[in-house]
């Protein structure tokens, strides 16, 4: 998962993502990719995913430091590092799709949920439990949802408009 900064137009993301599949390209145990900007299930011109497939195990490269085939999981670790100084990218998460959760939101290993009726106290403990858990260096790819300064509609219904026109609040 790879996201530019809030407010990045379609244009300066794909030149990110280009980068980002460049050097993806150069790696020896890449076999192919597919990449995506706007996620599958919206807009967010900011934000796109990047597929990778692997070599078998037998056609990758020797890690030089272990003289070992290489691992999925040194593989992502080498790419969380390749891709960690492209400019304008904001935010990288690599994950193993075969170690997803069972939650239907982003699919990670562990994922939790932050709820409240204050916004601006949830904006700011998730951004402290996320330097903390960064920090901590005990977890990788820690991420969150909330984006300061990403463009909010709110839409309040008129309840009594609606049922007069017949129009429930499901709908």
């Amino acid at each position: 998962r790879l996201q530019t900064p809030v407010g990045s137009g379609l244009e300066f993301t794909d030149k990110v993502f280009k980068e980002v599949e460049a050097r993806i390209l150069k790696r020896e145990e890449v076999l192919a990719y597919f990449s995506n900007i706007g996620r599958f299930g919206g807009g967010d011109v900011s934000a796109g995913n990047i597929f990778v497939s692997m070599k078998e195990p037998k056609d990758r490269p020797l890690d030089p430091k272990t003289k070992k085939r290489m691992t999925q999981k040194d593989s992502m670790n080498a790419m969380r590092k390749d891709l960690k100084d492209i400019p304008g990218l904001a935010r990288v998460g690599i994950q193993d799709p075969s170690q997803s959760g069972f939650s239907s939101q982003r699919g990670m290993p562990i994922e939790f949920t932050l709820r409240g009726r204050d916004w601006d106290t949830l904006a700011k403990l998730s951004e402290s439990m996320k330097k903390k858990m960064d920090e901590s260096g005990m977890m990788t790819d820690v991420d969150m949802d909330y984006r300061v300064g990403m463009p909010e509609v709110k839409d309040l219904p008129d309840r009594e408009k609606a049922a007069a026109r017949g129009v429930s609040v499901a709908s």
